[in-house]
């Protein structure tokens, strides 16, 4: 999913929970990037939040289409 300049690439399953591949780094909860906080990270999204703005970045950007 492509905001802005940021690219959700993958997201990983770890002990301690999820983290996630944005444009090419590795984010965990809490995590600053451009300006905006990690707020959560699950099997398919990650949310970034700033002062003014939330963000979800959706790890598949696609409708199925029968």
């Amino acid at each position: 999913m492509l905001t802005g300049n940021l690219i959700l690439q993958s997201i990983i399953k770890k002990q301690q929970g999820y983290k996630a591949i944005i444009s090419g780094q590795l984010y965990a909860i809490g995590d600053q990037i451009d300006g905006y906080k990690v707020l959560a990270i699950n099997s398919k999204r990650v949310v970034l939040a700033n002062d003014n703005k939330q963000i979800k970045l959706d790890l598949y950007d696609y409708d199925i289409k029968n």
